[in-house]
């Protein structure tokens, strides 16, 4: 597990590629919270017959993005990414689940990884690919970030 920051004078820019581009669309949401003049929950989950279990970004942004425009930012922000099962080996076979946990509040974004074994194991490679792939992912995609761990 790592947690990173994004530095407060790329925060807007950071603001705008999560809403705005498809930078994030791929990756599944496992529930979002967003406080403003009231409290918004977005559980994530689908409720179709559907191979996935979640919704992906690409689906939720549009709606998180009406609910945040307008004139006053929101409090708090936070958003559980995971990265759909069919990548899941590309980052490591022993890899369940690979997280990315997003946290806006105070006019600061922060980020923690995390991920889970299929196998339990006292090798740390599994979460090390993971946090190797979220910084390679971010560098990829001109996100600067401070790592704090």
């Amino acid at each position: 597990m790592i947690l990173i920051s994004i530095p407060e004078s790329n925060v807007k820019d950071f603001m705008k590629k999560l809403l705005k581009e498809t930078l994030f669309d791929n990756f599944e949401i496992n529930g979002v919270e967003i406080i403003s003049f009231t409290k918004f929950e977005i559980s994530g989950k689908l409720y179709e017959d559907n191979e996935r279990k979640n919704c992906t970004w690409r689906e939720l942004r549009p709606y998180i993005f009406n609910i945040i425009k307008g004139t006053q930012k929101p409090k708090i922000i936070k958003i559980i990414f995971s990265l759909p099962k069919e990548y899941l080996a590309k980052i490591h076979p022993n890899g369940a689940s690979f997280y990315i946990n997003m946290l806006f509040e105070n006019d600061q974004i922060c980020f923690t990884t995390g991920s889970s074994e299929k196998n339990f194991s006292l090798d740390k490679t599994v979460a090390s690919n993971w946090d190797n792939y979220v910084k390679n992912f971010f560098n990829k995609n001109n996100i600067l970030f401070d790592n704090i761990n």
